[in-house]
């Protein structure tokens, strides 16, 4: 499976809330679990401030597996044997203090499961997750893996600078680098607060030679995988090593584990409970999960953001009325209402113009947008709300002076903080609105669909100007949408306005594959058109697909697409998918990255882009490609380094992921594909990076290379080897005496 990193999904929580827990004596290990994760953590949930909220249910580190070289049973004394972990996290310290002051309600819960509570807090800095492989961010029970939750002390006499200068740099890169680790997250623990009270019979204080000063948690595949890396030599030479540094390294076996806040969002666990939750993704209750009932349930909606902090519960869906409203402002070329809607450190991305990153240029950029057309109107498709992400896929019809219409596919991503857009990246080929010689078809759109069928929009947009109170009140104060002026001139007061209900559009089934499985398939994919392998590329599709890039017409036939690829792939040297997200939801994966194109001049273009992938079953039934790829055959078209999704706030980047690079050198089908002589194009031009790992081995034939007919060494696996080469390589492997 292709190693997917997505550490990133945790970089908001700076600071945690660590809080072991001993369980009530006289009660079963059962009751305390179903208390605790159905009537404890519902409460908890509901509480301001907070980022994530996970509960860990542990086994007790009875010892005999992870042995440590002056403790082969490493085992944990009766009074250390605690059964669960409640993790919180939070934007900033000041959110933190915000739920300590709200958890009062806690306290009085506490004496009805817990014996003990000891609460470590984390310093910005001090909670970080390293590397995880894991694709559910948000478990609800158990995780069909093997994970430890590794309690630390400092060995005596080592300062605590020294002991978390050996943890970070030395202890952290040995588990985050193994090919058996599927997860490692750090905590870095502060002293415990002795002043907090305990409450009632539940103790909260913990001798100082007692306390931990450090938590790793730390997943597998398998026990096995958790064996191999106990026994590997890296792991063995830092066991040695840590005896000055570390007096306890104590794993505690994680049982099941429950996600009840997730990017400032409660979970479906924590609005109804861990119980409930999982009967209604059981039997797949969508009503369930529905604004009707979520209001009900939630009490018409509870606003748990703290003071001056970010939101820390918003409601499913309140992220996308968001967006609605941004849309309306644009809509009515209300600039300043526009930039209203961001952060003060915004990142504004438009296709492969340089990005906005401060209000000002926001604000100027649109304006001047919008003084080039008479009227604009999205015509929403389909809005995704993920976590703090609001996805939207849509064509946008554009008015221009001259009275003639030309609407093109787009799709832009939305990451908010709190209730503030901290990023907008819109990704679309905008030229033909102001180029009216530059030929669109009317297929040219999001809304077609396969057999010559076409999506009915909900007209989000008309509704939310007619319906919704919000957008009634900007018509009032004169925010009229320039739709309703030029253009087509539709009625944006109007009750009696007909609107599309979209019931009849075609159903798309739910899939059977598991989660993570649809993004394995996009990576293969990608690799086949790396490699400008055309055929392997169309086999990934059903037999009536969509395929469409930019406003170029689709391609609704397997025999179109092969066509369509082929001659791009003439065009170009080399291409690469520098991915940086991809979401899979459903159906549906998403792709965020920037493509890489190296020109048949050498010269190298590096453009921001977003694919949409439908799937039926594992057939790609929809790519929807949404760029501006014009500066490929134009090297005259200026495009600025920061144009690129990896520019984030303030102009700093993001670390690539290099998903593809590691496709070929570390995942058994990209390997494959490699000795069958599919080299990636970059590999041969363009940069010529090596497709081959230190570890690469090319048996080579005893026979000299002479052919009697019974030698069956394959000499093209060999020549695609060597055209991977980088010539550095190659001379290092001519000029070693060993085999290579």
């Amino acid at each position: 499976m292709v190693s997917m990193d997505y550490s990133s999904r945790d970089q908001q929580g700076k600071v945690s809330f660590y809080v072991l827990l001993w369980k009530r004596k006289g009660i079963s290990v059962e009751l305390f679990d179903n208390y605790w994760k159905d009537v404890h953590g519902p409460v908890c949930a509901r509480l301001p401030g907070q980022h994530q909220y996970w509960q860990f249910h542990v086994a007790h580190n009875e010892g005999g597996f992870w042995y440590m070289p002056d403790d082969p049973i490493n085992g944990s004394a009766p009074e250390e044997q605690f059964d669960g972990i409640a993790e919180l996290t939070f934007t900033s310290p000041a959110q933190r203090d915000t739920w300590f002051k709200a958890a009062g309600i806690l306290m009085d819960d506490e004496h009805n499961i817990f014996s003990k509570a000891i609460g470590y807090n984390t310093n910005p800095g001090n909670s970080i997750t390293y590397v995880d492989k894991i694709p559910d961010g948000c478990p609800n029970g158990e995780q069909d893996l093997v994970k430890y939750h590794t309690m630390i002390r400092k060995a005596d006499g080592v300062g605590v600078a020294e002991f978390r200068r050996f943890v970070k740099e030395r202890l952290v890169p040995v588990f985050s680098s193994s090919p058996y680790i599927l997860k490692c997250r750090l905590h870095l623990f502060e002293e415990i607060d002795s002043s907090r009270p305990s409450a009632g019979q539940v103790v909260h204080t913990e001798i100082p030679g007692q306390q931990y000063h450090g938590a790793l948690e730390i997943a597998f595949a398998s026990q096995l995988d958790a064996a191999l890396f106990l026994e590997s030599n890296s792991y063995q030479n830092l066991a040695q090593e840590s005896r000055s540094y570390i007096k306890h390294f104590k794993p505690f076996p994680q049982r099941t584990a429950y996600t009840f806040v997730h990017d400032d969002q409660i979970t479906l666990a924590g609005q109804r409970s861990s119980f409930v939750a999982d009967l209604i993704n059981s039997i797949g209750a969508s009503n369930q999960v529905k604004e009707n009932i979520i209001k009900l349930m939630m009490g018409n909606g509870l606003s748990l953001s703290g003071d001056g902090g970010s939101t820390s519960e918003i409601i499913p869906g309140k992220r996308t009325e968001l967006v609605e409203a941004l849309f309306s402002r644009g809509e009515a070329f209300d600039s300043q209402g526009f930039i209203e809607f961001f952060t003060d450190t915004p990142v504004y991305q438009f296709g492969n113009f340089e990005p906005c990153l401060d209000k000002g240029a926001i604000f100027e950029s649109v304006k001047y947008f919008f003084s080039q057309v008479s009227a604009l109107y999205h015509d929403i498709k389909m809005m995704w709300e993920v976590g703090s992400t609001v996805f939207v896929e849509m064509d946008v019809m554009y008015w221009r002076k001259d009275g003639s219409l030309v609407t093109l596919p787009c799709f832009d991503i939305c990451r908010f903080e709190g209730e503030k857009l901290a990023e907008l990246r819109i990704f679309m080929d905008a030229n033909p609105v102001g180029d009216a010689t530059i030929p669109v078809a009317d297929t040219s759109s999001v809304m077609t669909l396969a057999n010559q069928q076409r999506y009915q929009p909900g007209d989000a947009m008309k509704r939310f100007f007619i319906e919704n109170p919000l957008g009634r009140k900007r018509v009032l104060q004169g925010h009229t949408p320039k739709w309703a002026i030029a253009g087509p001139r539709w009625s944006a007061t109007d009750l009696n306005t007909p609107f599309n209900s979209g019931l009849n559009n075609p159903k798309s089934g739910l899939l059977e594959t598991l989660p993570g499985r649809k993004t394995e398939i996009v990576t293969a994919l990608f690799a086949r058109g790396e490699a400008f392998d055309s055929q392997g590329f169309t086999e990934f599709f059903v037999d009536n697909p969509v395929y469409q890039f930019g406003n170029f017409e689709p391609c609704l036939d397997k025999g179109a697409i092969f066509e369509s690829v082929k001659y791009f792939f003439s065009q170009v040297s080399a291409l690469y998918h520098d991915i940086k997200m991809m979401w899979e939801t459903g159906n549906v994966v998403i792709v965020e990255m920037d493509v890489m194109y190296w020109r048949k001049d050498g010269s190298l273009v590096t453009l921001p882009c977003a694919d949409i992938f439908r799937f039926e079953g594992e057939k790609v039934a929809e790519l929807r490609i949404f760029m501006d790829a014009n500066p490929v055959g134009n090297a005259s078209i200026p495009v600025s380094d920061t144009s690129s999704v990896m520019t984030l706030k303030q102009g700093s980047r993001y670390k690539p992921t290099d998903v593809m690079k590691k496709f070929f050198t570390e995942h058994p089908q990209g390997q494959e594909r490699v000795r069958q002589g599919y080299t990636p194009k970059w590999a041969i031009a363009g940069p010529r990076w090596s497709v081959h790992s230190e570890n690469t081995y090319i048996p080579l034939p005893h026979n000299n290379g002479s052919d009697n007919g019974n030698n069956n060494f394959n000499w093209q696996q060999l020549r695609s080897y060597l055209k991977g080469l980088n010539l550095s390589d190659l001379v290092q492997m001519l000029s070693s005496e060993e085999n290579p």
